[in-house]
């Protein structure tokens, strides 16, 4: 359990909060078996508009876009809710995560469409919610850590509504990678599909990437690497839009041919020294007199 205090007050403002939050997380876990194991969160924050969301001086954003905040702007508070179930065996790693995220009165930019003019404001919602998934595996076809194959799948519906308004999101992304470590050697190959993330009303696109790699190690604690980003690939490129149903369209998108077939070489030494004060050392021992009880 934990608590948050907030104190905010402004001599152009005539709102100020005084107020103490309660931050609560509880988890249970259960395991009927060693490689079995279930787990279920719960968390509660919440938090308070700042100086900055309240106020309502108008600034023109271009020749058709202008922003002011919102005095009328409440607390906000939201709940998460996570079930996960994780089973290993000598061939499978999987962990699946499920999740649920309510916030009623989230904070969220709100558009007016004006006869000169789009006003952008903010406002609480009534209601925004996140339905989540998650699935991790590794497969370790030979039993061992030899070969293994890791993946991880998300999903995700976003849903909001506010005043006039409502709107739909979506999440996806995959990504693997597979490895094979030697006694002296590593090797491994990554990728990403390009899936898309869905955050309030915008729309960011993954980026499609792709790496090979491998690692020497001449002794135990030194190690050399080389890695290829994208080999044959033409761009990386990454991009953020909102959905349809908003008043304001923008779209934005960076694309970096730089970093399309870039290798890059590494260095890693773990080394210790000095002398360690602090070891560990019997405060008693077992020998006895018949007596039961233990000689400090």
């Amino acid at each position: 359990m934990g608590i948050r205090g907030y104190h905010t007050s402004s001599s152009s403002i005539e709102k100020s909060y005084n107020m103490w939050i309660p931050s609560p997380s509880i988890g249970i876990y259960y395991a009927p078996k060693r490689n079995l194991q279930f787990r279920i969160n719960y968390d509660y924050i919440g938090d308070i508009p700042t100086i900055a969301d309240l106020s309502e001086t108008n600034q023109w954003i271009d020749t058709k876009l202008v922003y002011h905040g919102n005095s009328t702007l409440k607390p906000y508070k939201k709940h998460d809710l996570y079930i996960t179930g994780v089973t290993n065996n000598k061939y499978l790693n999987l962990s699946l995560k499920l999740g649920y995220s309510y916030s009623p009165d989230r904070i969220c930019n709100y558009f007016i469409d004006t006869e000169n003019y789009v006003l952008e404001t903010i406002v609480n919602l009534k209601h925004y919610s996140v339905l989540s998934s998650q699935l991790d595996f590794t497969i370790k076809p030979l039993g061992k850590n030899v070969w293994t194959i890791w993946s991880r799948v998300i999903g995700a519906k976003v849903h909001g509504r506010g005043e006039n308004y409502k709107w739909d999101g979506y999440r996806f992304q995959w990504m693997m990678n597979s490895r094979i470590n030697l006694k002296k050697w590593t090797f491994e190959i990554f990728y990403q599909y390009p899936g898309k993330i869905a955050e309030g009303q915008l729309i960011r696109p993954r980026a499609e990437c792709w790496s090979i790699g491998a690692l020497y190690r001449p002794i135990k604690d030194l190690s050399l690497g080389i890695d290829w980003f994208m080999p044959f690939g033409k761009s990386f490129n990454e991009s953020e839009r909102t959905v349809g149903s908003a008043i304001v369209q923008n779209f934005s998108q960076i694309r970096i041919k730089d970093r399309a077939n870039m290798i890059s070489v590494s260095l890693s030494w773990n080394f210790s020294f000095g002398k360690n004060q602090n070891r560990a050392t019997p405060q008693f021992d077992n020998g006895d007199a018949d007596s039961g009880l233990l000689k400090k």
